[in-house]
This record gives structure tokens, sequence and C-alpha cells, in this order.
């Protein structure tokens, strides 16, 4: 899924960086923050688990919808861990929301780069954040978890170094006063690759039937995030840049003002790490049982040879 998902940033990034060509940078950020509400209304008023829709009225099927969305939330507060978990989430999709929606125009403003410069600043963000999945899949987690399997929560503990090692590279984004910087500091969006492992962790110590519920809470609060992000991220923008500066210009390029937004992005960033380092290990012996006013989805149960379904019809 992660792939997927990894093919989708790809694409939003180009498509940003085509249409901000176009429309300018406020009209880029409006379009993000647009595309996030209508994922977020996806989320909630799509078809729900609980609910199998074939004669259904609509106004059932959201009152469905936010009654899932209740329930994730019951279960997704009813634990210090998963709370924990939950804020780690919004801020780490805030922050990338914020970097991923300005990583082309800042370097415009700051630089003055064209178009070949920004597709090899995006091309590194984009290898970075699937390197970054990589490592953290396949070497990180096995490498913390160790053969003798004596460290709790190694998921964790492989995104607290994931972090940190990104975090020396938002510095140096937060300083960048030759183009070079930006380009080298651009490793640090590798970040987003823990966005899989976060949403893993929030449902991997609860009953598969309760999975669902919270997932889809999750996903509402990350468009949340996301649109949050891009908002807080341009007035972080507009709040350091001068549009007086010419692009390339020697005053634009020494302003430490101007990377006001990788000071923000950094600080989320860390506020993650913290989080993750502090959170408290999962109990999976309370979460088996499942919660008697949660509402199992349909499960399709194959007929007998002597059956008759419903209508006369196998």
């Amino acid at each position: 899924c992660w792939g997927f998902g990894l093919f989708g940033s790809i694409l939003g990034v180009v498509s940003a960086l085509i249409f901000s060509s176009v429309s300018g940078i406020r009209g880029t950020i409006a379009a993000d923050a647009g595309l996030a509400f209508l994922l977020l209304c996806r989320v909630i008023f799509g078809l729900p688990e609980t609910v199998d829709g074939s004669d259904v009225a609509l106004g059932d099927l959201v009152l469905a919808t936010l009654s899932e969305q209740r329930q994730g939330m019951a279960i997704v507060f009813g634990s210090p861990r998963r709370r924990a978990l939950l804020a780690a989430s919004f801020l780490s999709h805030a922050a990338s929301a914020a970097s991923f929606s300005l990583l082309a125009y800042w370097s415009v403003f700051k630089f003055g780069f064209g178009l070949g410069l920004q597709s090899v600043g995006i091309l590194i963000a984009v290898c970075s954040v699937a390197a970054g999945v990589a490592s953290l899949q396949l070497w990180l987690v096995p490498y913390v978890k160790g053969d003798a399997d004596d460290t709790k929560r190694p998921a964790e503990v492989a995104c607290v170094c994931l972090i940190g090692v990104c975090l020396p590279f938002w510095i140096l984004l937060g300083v960048a006063m030759e183009p070079w910087m930006g380009l080298v500091g651009l490793v640090a969006t590798a970040c987003s690759a823990v966005f899989p492992e976060l949403r893993a962790l929030l449902t991997s110590d609860l009953h598969v039937n309760l999975q669902g519920f919270v997932q889809g809470f999750l996903a509402t609060v990350n468009s949340l995030a996301d649109i949050a992000g891009a908002v807080v991220g341009i007035v972080f923008y507009e709040f350091g840049v001068d549009d007086d500066v010419p692009h390339d210009s020697h005053r634009a390029r020494v302003s430490v003002r101007a990377n006001g937004v990788w000071h923000l992005v950094f600080l989320l960033q860390l506020a993650v790490a913290i989080i993750l380092f502090l959170v408290p290990a999962g109990d999976t012996s309370a979460s088996a049982v499942l919660p008697a006013d949660a509402k199992k989805p349909p499960v399709a149960t194959p007929l007998l040879d002597d059956e008759e379904p419903v209508g006369g019809k196998k």
C-alpha cells in the first residue's frame, strides 16, 4: 500500500510544480488544501464498513459512518498510548504537508531555481522518502528488534532513529544560504517514511474487528493535519518572504527569515520524535475482546450444498 501512496506523492508533487507555475503559490496551496478536504469528505461520508450498502438510504449511510468515526475516536482516546501515537501522526502529516507544498516555490524565491533544478530537488525529495521507507522496513526495525527480541518498542525506536537522522538536514534547510545547502537539505523529507509505521502502531494491539474503526478515524485526523499543515506552512512562508526581493538576489539568499517554514517543520518533527521516544509500550492483553457496542463489519458466509439462497439463486 505504501508503494501506491509513494506514487501518489510523486504525482502530487509534480502536478503541484506545474500548477504553481500557472496559478502561483497561493493558488497551489489552496488547491492542496482543497484536495485534502475532498479526501476528508470521502473518509467521513464514504461507504461505512458496518452497512452493506445494497439498499440503504443516504442518511443512514452518513449516520453509520459518523457512528464508526465516533467508535474509532473512543478507542483511540481510551488509551494513553494511542492518544500519543495519534498526536505524532497528526504532527508528522502537518509537517510533511507544509514542506512538500512549499518545497519548489521556496527554492525559486530563495535561489532562483529554474525548472531543471526544481526537478532535481523534487527527485531528491521523492528518492529520500523511498529510501526512508525501505530502510525503515527492511533494516532499521529488524536491527532495533534484534535476535533476542528484548526491545518492546522496536518500531517506535526505529522511527525515532530515522527522524533523528533527518533533523540535521532540516537544520541545514533552516540556515540555507547557498543552493547546495538547499538541495542537500531536502534529504530531510525522508521523515515522511514513518507514515505507514505510525498507522500500523495505532492498530497493532487491537482486535482485528476494531482496526477498521481506528483506521477510519485516523484517516480523518490525517486529512485535517494535511489541511492545517498546508495553511500554516503558507502563513510562515508569507511571513518570511519579501515580495519586493527579486529571485536569485543576494538579499534573498542570505535571509534566514526566508527559511522560516523549515524552522517550523524542524520543531514539528522534533516533537514527533519526542512523543515516539516517550510513548509507552503496547498492551495486547486488554485488546483481545471486542467491545459489546462495536458493530462488526458484515462477513459473507458461504452457502452449503443443500441451502437455498434468498431469492432462489446461487
